[in-house]
């Protein structure tokens, strides 16, 4: 049809046919040929249906195509929009935002116009703040309208700023139009208009005590950037003539002076980004390098050098060029001032020392990089001066790993004899180890005789938690290798923890958890864990404990008689409805949290038995709509419903799937919560259905109409993509009937999505006109 459309010989039977198509009820029909449209936004069609009048899905389908269409006249695309602006809802109006997105590059002027038409550009940040404070197409439409309207779109997207300021929508919305903002500069660059964003950035970032965001410095430094070359485009050359040269030196001496009054202000933090972002791109021998940098290192303490530290000159460092080879030669020399404290330094080689090593610290260079730029520098040969917290020992590790022979000694030496480093230089190395650790060998070990020094085991769950990724991963391997290689000393550590301090019980309840993700050797016996779990005083020690029995017990490597049997003095079910008691507290209320975990660990428990039945899987039920329960507690219940089903025993899983659906509602869960129990147990729901008789699915999908909506949206999805043939004519039935809210729509979606079905019938849509054209037999025959 979008072939035939294009020969005016066949053009008005495409549109009798498109016509034809959207006065189907079915939706499959108006989106071909709304496709149609999309190709051809001047078809001539007759009395055609009002695309206003269209689900909003199946209108998506020309929102998506027609701006993507290049021969079709942005001006005709843009009148079937506005029509579909005429349907007030939110979500027409979004889908037509999406595709004024997609055509805005190549028709800025018209849309541009088409926004300013009708209140339609305030809609969206007055009516629909989540367009802005969220959403990205907005902004990013208009960018694209400042090419032909720069006027209009600076006004715009300072009412989005402000407004995404306003309203405190998050650093990432900002940070985002910032860019954006910087990269259409060369378009929309205005000095007012910069000086109205600075205002709205530094207000905001007070407003919501943020001044010191990197981030937002960041973003605001690459606008400023963009301000100053397209002021001064001859600065980026070396051929400066004396009034460029000039102009540059005071624009670095303003800022210098505004970071020098005040250090803490976002405008003068951003001015320091945007100089370094305008060496960056400076050739070789650029005069303004060296003259630039000399400048920022006179900088009066005792506040303002810091601000190099915290990114500026990060930047410079982890970039490659002129710049950045500058910016390592004095950083070389900035360092011989160590040893030199973090904070608050004397002002001198001391206060610059700390400075360089903050910024080679934040720069994000590879370990290889990091150790390759320290091998020239002089105060990067003393193996004491990586031992000292007041030296380079923030640096130790990476600048190991990276291959650097003295920072290796040095490491070495400190696996040695940790006793010899102060504590705090013990927690630096533990600190960094655990970002590190995997990628070489022998690091996991060092971490662990480190924390077993200071008694701490936190830095090893962090490396238990990276472990635990996925197993494809070969550095994950080694690691996990590694690991288990430590499970003895890693044990010995734990042991002693559950012994100490209810702290030390909760780190060492904590890190078994973890450990047991793994499979590792570490986790203690079972006799260990069911005498820690009976007597260990903290709470949150015996929530963890509670949690890593019923896994092991449910996986077997535990007893289940011992296990219930500890389970049962934790935790009990009492009248009708049930509700959670403590046995042995004297008002049997006991510690929600201790119920719980001892409530799901016992379902775990009933879960994993090689003899589950239809009476586990009722106790299952009953075990988690004992109140107080929530949401998580049901999704077990949907692991048994997959577990009767796996077995073969449908009948009996459909029957808990709708009695935990009951038990949901009898508790009151709340909506959201009632929602979020129903997307969990959707992979549940249909493994039950893969394997349903053609009498089960029906009778299931006849139950729906009674059930809450967002399992019944679930179900009759999870029916139509596991036995689509089988449900099919349940399906359709099912449409004519009164529904719950949205289930009509979902089912009218999945048949949709499944045309090619009807695509095997005959298309009485298609053929009628064709019948009648007897009289045109060229009509088939039509080269294409």
């Amino acid at each position: 049809m979008i072939r035939l459309a294009r020969d005016p010989r066949f053009a008005t039977r495409v549109g009798e046919a498109v016509d034809q198509l959207l006065a189907s009820d079915r939706p499959v029909f108006h989106g071909i040929a709304l496709v149609v449209m999309a190709h051809h936004p001047t078809l001539a069609i007759r009395g055609r249906r009002p695309l206003r009048d269209l689900d909003v899905t199946t209108l998506r389908r020309f929102t998506r195509v027609a701006p993507t269409v290049l021969d079709a006249r942005p001006i005709d695309v843009l009148t079937h929009l506005g029509e579909l602006w005429q349907r007030d809802d939110p979500m027409t109006r979004q889908a037509v935002l999406e595709a004024l997105e997609r055509l805005a590059p190549r028709a800025p002027g018209p849309v541009g116009a088409f926004l300013r038409q009708h209140g339609r550009l305030s809609f969206f940040i007055a009516k629909r703040p989540e367009a802005i404070t969220t959403n990205r197409a907005l902004p990013r439409t208009l960018a694209a309208v400042g090419r032909a309207d720069p006027a209009f779109a600076r006004s715009a997207l300072l009412r989005v700023i402000k407004e995404v300021s306003r309203r405190n929508a998050g650093r990432d919305q900002v940070i985002f139009l910032l860019d954006l903002l910087a990269a259409e500069w060369p378009n929309l660059g205005d000095g007012l208009f910069l000086e109205k964003i600075t205002n709205t950035v530094r207000h905001a970032q007070s407003q919501h005590r943020d001044r010191d965001s990197r981030p937002v410095r960041h973003a605001l430094g690459r606008v400023l950037a963009a301000e100053w070359a397209r002021l001064h485009p001859a600065i980026l050359t070396s051929a400066a003539g004396d009034a460029n040269r000039n102009a540059w030196r005071g624009l670095v001496d303003a800022v210098c002076e505004e970071v020098e009054a005040d250090d803490q202000d976002p405008r003068a933090g951003a001015g320091l980004f945007g100089i370094a972002l305008i060496l960056q791109r400076l050739p070789t021998e650029h005069w303004a390098i060296a003259e630039t940098l000399g400048r920022l290192l006179a900088l009066r303490p005792p506040n303002a050098p810091y601000q190099l530290a915290r990114g500026p000159l990060s930047v410079l460092l982890e970039s490659a060029g002129p710049a950045s080879d500058a910016a390592w030669s004095v950083v070389a020399g900035l360092l011989s001032g160590l040893p030199a404290p973090g904070n608050r330094a004397a002002p001198g080689p001391q206060l610059w020392a700390a400075v360089a090593r903050s910024a080679v610290n934040d720069a994000a260079l590879a370990p290889e990089q990091l150790a390759a730029r320290l091998s020239d520098i002089p105060a990067a040969a003393d193996v004491h001066t990586w031992l000292r917290d007041d030296g380079l020992l923030q640096l130790l590790v990476p600048a190991a790993v990276g291959g650097h022979p003295v920072a290796r000694k040095a490491l070495k030496a400190l696996g040695t004899t940790p006793e010899n480093t102060s504590p705090n230089a013990r927690r630096i190395v533990r600190h960094t180890l655990r970002e590190h650790t995997g990628r070489a060998s022998d690091l996991a070990k060092l971490l662990v005789r480190l924390c077993a020094v200071d008694g701490e085991v936190a830095p090893i769950g962090g490396v238990v938690t990276q472990a635990a990724g996925s197993a494809h991963d070969p550095t994950i391997r080694r690691l996990r290798s590694e690991l288990r290689g430590l499970a003895p000393a890693i044990l010995l550590q734990l042991d002693e923890l559950a012994g100490g301090t209810p702290e030390q019980q909760r780190d060492a309840a904590g890190l078994w958890l973890k450990l047991d993700e793994i499979d590792s050797p570490a986790v203690p016996a079972a006799d260990r864990l069911l005498t820690l779990a009976a007597t260990v005083p903290d709470r949150r020690a015996r929530i963890n404990l509670l949690r890593l029995i019923g896994r092991r017990a449910a996986r077997g490597v535990i007893p289940v008689r011992d296990t219930t049997a500890l389970l049962a003095q934790h935790v009990g079910l009492d009248g009708d409805p049930p509700r959670l008691i403590d046995p042995r507290a004297p008002d049997r209320a006991g510690d929600a949290s201790v119920l719980d975990a001892a409530r799901t660990a016992w379902i775990q428990v009933l879960l994993g038995a090689e003899d589950f039945d239809s009476a586990k899987a009722r106790r299952v039920l009953g075990l988690a709509s004992a109140t107080p329960t929530d949401a998580g507690v049901f999704t077990l219940v949907g692991k048994a419903v997959r577990r009767l089903a796996e077995q073969g025993d449908v009948e009996t899983a459909t029957r808990l799937l709708l009695d935990l659906s009951a038990e949901a509602e009898r508790v009151e869960l709340t909506l959201n919560s009632y929602e979020g129990l129903a997307n969990r147990i959707r992979g549940d729901v249909r493994a039950l259905l893969r394997r349903a008789s053609q009498e089960q699915v029906d009778v299931l999908l006849r139950r729906v109409v009674e059930l809450p909506a967002v399992l019944g949206r679930i179900i009759v999805s999870s029916a139509a993509r596991e036995c689509f043939e089988t449900a099919e004519k349940a399906l359709r039935d099912l449409v004519n009937q009164p529904l719950p809210h949205g289930v009509g729509k979902q089912i009218e979606t999945e048949l949709r999505a499944r045309a090619r079905t009807v695509g095997s019938h005959p298309m009485p849509q298609f053929l009628h006109s064709i019948e009648k054209e007897r009289d045109y037999p060229g009509l088939y025959r039509a080269p294409l």
